[in-house]
């Protein structure tokens, strides 16, 4: 039999249950997202009983047995230059006339967007009366029907000239293709994306079209590449035969590209003048600089001129309805070449001791520095990041768990000075210490640090996945170039050439420079200095293996204190 009252109290007994489970969900959303926190109150039970603070390698990374470690007229075709085949310029299409005969491919024009073809206004003009109404994408040899079924063809709905370009002038000499229907995007076909940047590239330049290989010897039926150079403006204004096209000489909106042996010729109008950069997961990402316009009469010596693409994106993206960011680009191209420069994604499912520093809880998109651990409860970072306008960073942040950890202590070297590049290196004291799933990075000894091993340092960049924006961590590993550049006592300089889209990553302040020891332990070799480095060029920092026995005397400091009040 139930007692009076005894019902209520069960419903009490049950909600109570209720309120403690939720608050249990709370606690651990707060630790962490990923689940238990990585940081906890207590230290370990052997944290204050080591002899040595650089135990790093014996005390997180131990040896495991048996197991192995580790135009139309003076229009520049491509003179001088070689085959292309399928997939190698996927962006690349014929413009098409069509006459009584059959289509006659006289203009080229590369793809953009699935909708859009970019091109030179000239190429709108109509030939006999008849304008252009058709154009092919994903066929490198227009007289052979043996790859057709790669080829797509498509209506053109209509083309868009600039607003300011005008048929009897060379100005402006740009304009957007509209199809009736979509291109379908695979290995053969796909869009190339925009250099937007004011100046042009210094490596070579591409070039790829249908046009002559030799003057007045008709278009080609295969599809040509090359590659040419930058040519001073002043110098081709002055090598220019006739100015009747352009009264003013050639404008910031044009340049001139040349080479010995090959150059765009008769029928390559409109085509494409190219570099290749890759994204951050290390794809090969065409950037189209400039359009084929014009130039002098092809052959040895010949020089071609080139609408610059940059000042028109504004256009550009004004017409199409679209973002053409380096970012938003390359999100949309699936079908691309992998090149191996040494770039990984660091993913979520393996955490890393690498940490956002903030000064608010409530903003983690500062990033202006990172820090790495090397102890349960020591970071390494640069002491930049203590001396920030905006003022010191007060958490470390773990990103692919969520977790804030309160800086207890910024401990910068003695003999640091403000806004200088010389003892740029601090320690963090954390709040809490390490209590499972991650593992410190190990200090470079001075016999490491001397070894010639690859190096690697970690960047970063927002990249768009499935149409969502997110923040990732890369490294990139290299061997140094022979050639290296100048720096400091006890600062790191490195070059190697990394040809990134521009803008698309950045370094900073406090991220890790590594190496890996034979043994595949993690080794922080030194610091980045983001002011001085850059993704595609130098890399500079402060050197680790010097301040060892300062970061040694701190953590034998803070360990003995700690071990008189726990005695």
């Amino acid at each position: 039999m139930v007692e009076p009252g005894s019902s209520l109290s069960s419903v009490y007994f049950c909600i109570m249950k209720v309120v403690v489970a939720l608050l249990v969900l709370c606690v651990a959303a707060i630790n962490g997202a990923g689940g238990q926190s990585f940081f906890g109150s207590e230290p370990s039970d052997d944290y204050y009983r080591r002899n040595d603070v650089f135990d790093c390698p014996s005390r997180y990374y131990p040896p495991v047995p048996f197991l192995n470690a580790f135009s139309a007229d003076n229009a520049p075709a491509v003179a001088g230059g070689v085959r292309a085949f399928d997939g190698e310029y996927q962006h690349m299409v014929a413009i098409g006339w069509e006459f009584n005969d059959g289509i006659k491919y006289l203009c080229g024009g590369s793809i953009i967007h699935s909708k859009f073809i970019l091109t030179a206004a000239h190429c709108s003009l109509p030939v006999n009366g008849i304008s252009p109404t058709t154009i092919r994408a994903g066929d490198t040899d227009l007289s052979s029907e043996e790859n057709d079924y790669l080829a797509q063809q498509r209506t053109i709905l209509r083309i868009v000239r600039h607003s300011l370009h005008r048929h009897s002038r060379s100005y402006n000499d740009i304009a957007l293709i509209e199809l009736e229907q979509d291109l379908l995007f695979n290995l053969q076909v796909s869009s190339a994306c925009i250099w937007l940047e004011t100046y042009i590239p210094s490596e070579p330049l591409q070039i790829v079209g249908f046009g002559e290989m030799k003057l007045a010897d008709g278009p080609s039926m295969t599809l040509q590449r090359g590659h040419v150079d930058h040519h001073p403006i002043d110098d081709c204004d002055k090598r220019l035969t006739t100015r009747r096209r352009i009264p003013d000489g050639l404008l910031e909106s044009q340049f001139c590209a040349s080479h010995e042996t090959m150059d765009t010729c008769q029928g390559d109008s409109g085509g494409p003048i190219e570099v290749r950069k890759i994204d951050m997961f290390s794809r090969e990402i065409a950037l189209i600089v400039g359009i084929t316009s014009f130039g002098t009469a092809c052959g040895s010596g010949s020089i071609g001129v080139y609408t610059k693409i940059s000042p028109y994106v504004e256009w550009i993206e004004t017409t199409t309805n679209q973002s053409f960011s380096y970012e938003k680009c390359a999100s949309r191209i699936e079908f691309s070449e992998f090149k191996p420069h040494g770039i990984i994604e660091l993913t979520s499912d393996k955490s890393l001791p690498y940490f956002h520093l903030l000064r608010n809880r409530s903003n983690n998109q500062e990033f202006d520095c990172i820090g790495t651990l090397i102890d349960d409860q020591f970071v390494v970072t640069s002491a930049l990041c203590a001396t920030h306008k905006a003022g010191a960073p007060k958490f470390i942040y773990i990103a692919d768990h969520e977790e804030y950890v309160e800086i207890a202590e910024w401990i910068p070297h003695p003999q640091y000075q403000k806004d200088t590049q010389a003892n740029n290196i601090a320690l963090l004291r954390l709040s809490k210490f390490l209590k499972r799933g991650l593992k410190p990075t190990c200090l470079a000894t001075q016999e490491q640090s001397k070894e010639n091993l690859a190096v690697s340092f970690m960047l970063n960049s927002f990249v768009t996945e499935n149409g969502l924006r997110k923040f990732a961590y890369f490294k990139r590993t290299f061997w140094p170039e022979d050639k290296q550049c100048s720096a400091n006592l006890n600062e790191i300089c490195k070059r190697s050439t990394l040809p990134v889209i521009p803008t698309i990553c950045k370094v900073t302040n406090g991220a890790p420079i590594l190496k890996d020891s034979p043994e595949g332990i993690p080794l922080l070799y030194g610091i980045i200095d983001a002011e001085g480095s850059k993704c595609d060029g130098e890399l500079r920092g402060t050197l680790i293996e010097p301040y060892m026995k300062w970061i040694r005397s701190v953590l034998q400091e803070y360990l003995r204190k700690e071990v008189l009040i726990f005695v």
